[in-house]
């Protein structure tokens, strides 16, 4: 899932938006997480908005998210960049990581 196709984004952000009553019940079993401390939530909404996806998809072949890919924007010395200074990958299905030959090298 590229979460950087505008596109996917626009989906993406009208899903979130309308999850309001299901993300709360989430929410409210991270009490005392990092992730409840910083109100960073994307995770959450990320992994229901797969479940959706897989839903409508269930029938039809090669609808599984097996990676998710974000441009991001990461903080060197607390100096916060303009731009995109990488890319984040979430390998969900491990399956599509293979390794090479050692006899290539």
């Amino acid at each position: 899932m590229d979460l950087d196709n505008p596109e996917n984004v626009e989906i993406f952000l009208t899903f979130r938006n309308k999850l309001d009553k299901e993300l709360k019940k989430y929410i409210n079993r991270l009490k005392n997480t990092g992730a409840a401390r910083r109100k960073n939530y994307d995770g959450i909404v990320i992994e229901l908005f797969i479940r959706k996806v897989s839903q409508q998809y269930k029938d039809k072949e090669n609808q599984n998210i097996k990676i998710i890919k974000k441009k991001t924007n990461t903080e060197f010395d607390h100096i916060r960049s303009n731009f995109s200074n990488g890319t984040e990958l979430c390998v969900r299905d491990i399956s599509c990581i293979c390794l090479l030959n050692k006899e290539v090298i």
